[in-house]
């Protein structure tokens, strides 16, 4: 009986547990006391113990494993070895698909850092340009040549084209980054 529980990779506590399934009183210990010898068990019992084990009781009570209990072990050692096998399999591709999902996350919070130094870089640009929209208004004000007023008014527009440009980059990539907080990254 110990030879086939052991076999099955099942403890005392394991079989005790199956055979209270089927009504037995069995603990730890009853199961101890039988293999010891103690404890001597009932027909009833004993194929109750036999079927949970994969076995019979004339291979349970054979001094040497049967052929039977031989296949029987190894059957068990089989299952066991597939159903572990499916879980590591499970386990991988669990973590495969983690592992995906944190590469493509890395992707896409490299991108939101990149579009938000571009919209800072774009945001210092645009006010640079503002600013200097702004002191050539100031020359154009005070200039007295009417033809260099002309240069200061067509460099003035050019800013003022640039600032309109660089607006609506910043405005894509509010829209871009909004996105991407949206979706929580």
């Amino acid at each position: 009986m110990q030879r086939l529980r052991e076999a099955r990779r099942m403890t005392q506590t394991d079989l005790a547990k199956a055979l209270q399934r089927h009504g037995l009183r069995f603990h730890q210990q009853t199961i101890q006391r039988i293999e010891s010898g103690e404890r001597p068990i009932r027909l009833d019992e004993a194929f109750l113990i036999a079927e949970e084990l994969g076995s019979s009781i004339a291979a349970m009570t054979a001094d040497k494993p049967s052929l039977d209990q031989k296949i029987a072990e190894a059957e068990s050692r089989l299952k066991e070895a597939v159903g572990m096998r499916d879980m590591a399999d499970a386990t991988i591709a669990k973590i495969t698909g983690e592992l995906m999902r944190l590469q493509s996350m890395a992707r896409v919070v490299t991108q939101r850092e990149i579009l938000e130094v571009e919209s800072e870089n774009l945001t210092a640009r645009r006010n640079a340009a503002v600013s200097e929209i702004d002191m050539l208004d100031a020359m154009i004000k005070d200039e007295r040549d009417e033809a260099k007023r002309d240069e200061l008014r067509d460099l003035r527009n050019a800013r003022r084209e640039d600032v309109l440009s660089i607006e609506s980059q910043i405005e894509k990539m509010r829209v871009d980054l909004d996105n991407l907080r949206r979706i929580g990254i």
